[in-house]
């Protein structure tokens, strides 16, 4: 015969019933959380882009800055996804590597390129130099949320063994986010002024003699196996402007004019450039060819 259950008890049904409360209000709970950090993203991928496009106009004035910032957030974030951050850290670390030279907007090239290679400095551009990771961010700490940027951007010439600038910082005390920037600010640059005999390996090679020291040595080696045999900025093929698609990076300034530019080189095109691009030329008979870099 089958053994009769005893009727449960109002306490055990109470139980039974916050039981299944708690767990509802997990599921609410974690709902909510998902929308929040969704939310938050698209904030920080919206905040990114609108930085992006400011960033277009300092562009078409100053060449050879603004596309060295192009290049290394570029470098920065397929680094970040390499070493398996977060996309909220590879998006933050992006956005940190494009300002990380605003200090030296307004400077002329010829005076950049003596203060990066320490040629000819006098003690006026040394200060200027080992200062301009902390001026002009301003506009970017205004926001609380955006304030940790700012602190990237400003450890970007601290090194390993503490003999960087401005602070003084060494090892741990350096985000990892500012010693991506480091390692791929420093290739870009040694590349950019040996573009006529091009040689990566020897960039490397050169670089890694400060690993340790200077460079972190794992995130080092990972940009090497990673992204320099892969180099994005390395290979150019031209296209019609119909097959513009956006993350496509432009390898040469798109000009309306002889005179006028439409969009920088180094630029990562988005929706809204493809979009210009199409309203202009819809209404020009001579249109260029565009180069942009590839893979292939």
């Amino acid at each position: 015969m089958p053994v009769e259950q005893e009727p449960a008890s109002a306490e055990h049904l109470q139980l039974i019933q916050y039981a299944k409360d708690v767990g509802t209000l997990y599921q609410e709970l974690k709902t909510e959380n998902d929308l929040l950090k969704n939310a938050n993203r698209e904030l920080a991928v919206s905040y990114y882009h609108t930085v992006f496009m400011g960033f277009d106009l300092i562009s078409l004035n100053d060449e050879f800055l603004g596309g060295h910032c192009r290049r290394v957030a570029r470098y920065a974030g397929e680094l970040g996804e390499a070493l398996g951050m977060d996309k909220e850290k590879i998006i933050q670390t992006k956005l940190s590597a494009l300002l990380h030279d605003m200090g030296l907007i307004g400077i002329p090239k010829k005076t950049i390129v003596e203060m990066m290679m320490g040629r000819n400095l006098s003690e006026d551009k040394l200060q200027i130099y080992k200062l301009h990771p902390i001026v002009n961010v301003r506009p970017i700490t205004s926001n609380e949320k955006f304030k940790d940027i700012a602190d990237i951007i400003g450890a970007h010439h601290e090194n390993m063994d503490g003999t960087g600038f401005p602070n003084g910082l060494k090892g741990d005390e350096i985000s990892v986010a500012s010693r991506i920037i480091a390692i791929v600010s420093a290739y870009d640059m040694r590349k950019q002024l040996s573009r006529k005999t091009i040689d990566l390996g020897k960039i490397i090679s050169e670089m890694e003699k400060d690993a340790g020291t200077k460079y972190d040595i794992s995130i080092l080696s990972t940009f090497k196996k990673a992204i320099v045999k892969q180099d994005p900025f390395k290979n150019t093929i031209d296209i019609h402007f119909s097959k513009l698609s956006p993350n496509m990076i432009l390898a040469k300034p798109l000009m309306a004019t002889k005179d006028v530019k439409l969009v920088s080189a180094e630029t990562e095109i988005r929706e809204d450039h493809i979009a210009s691009i199409n309203k202009y030329f819809k209404h020009h008979k001579s249109v260029p060819q565009i180069t942009i870099y590839t893979r292939n």
